[in-house]
């Protein structure tokens, strides 16, 4: 198991931001870290989400109000359950190369779908993140058998 450390090293890699101390135990507490794909929205102190997939579990915590004692949220449902993910692509001409970004919608058969835009990332470690949990709910969503 991961140590707190090591968790908060992976979610805010060199970036220099923080992370609440509530997130990451409440993190620590629903799943085994190191999850297989995770994506971090540290907004600011008073706003903070991660949503990670993990075997045949894809979650989303949040974090609001106070930063030393959030108020949080959690979600963890089966992978079968993800109906559709909504793929909205945008090309970025950034010269001399260019990319795509990707605002995704993880619908499921209830509740609220997990929504993620990558291009709302200015740091690549959060980007990064960001499109290395979407390829992973897509492979998690192509497998023939996800139960």
């Amino acid at each position: 198991m991961a140590t707190d450390s090591d968790m908060k090293s992976a979610l805010i890699g060199d970036v220099g931001t923080d992370v609440s101390p509530g997130l990451l135990l409440a993190l620590k507490s629903l799943t085994a870290w190191p999850v297989d794909a995770f994506a971090v929205d540290l907004k600011d102190s008073r706003d903070q989400s991660v949503v990670w997939i993990q075997g045949n579990a894809i979650g989303i915590l949040t974090a609001t109000d106070n930063f030393d004692a959030p108020t949080l949220k959690a979600v963890v449902r089966p992978v079968r359950t993800i109906i559709s993910v909504d793929v909205e692509p945008r090309f970025i001409d950034r010269h001399p190369s260019a990319s795509v970004d990707r605002n995704v919608a993880v619908v499921f058969t209830s509740g609220e779908p997990i929504k993620l835009d990558v291009g709302k990332f200015a740091a690549a470690h959060y980007r990064d993140r960001a499109n290395e949990f979407i390829a992973a709910v897509l492979r998690a969503v192509a497998e023939p058998n996800r139960d």
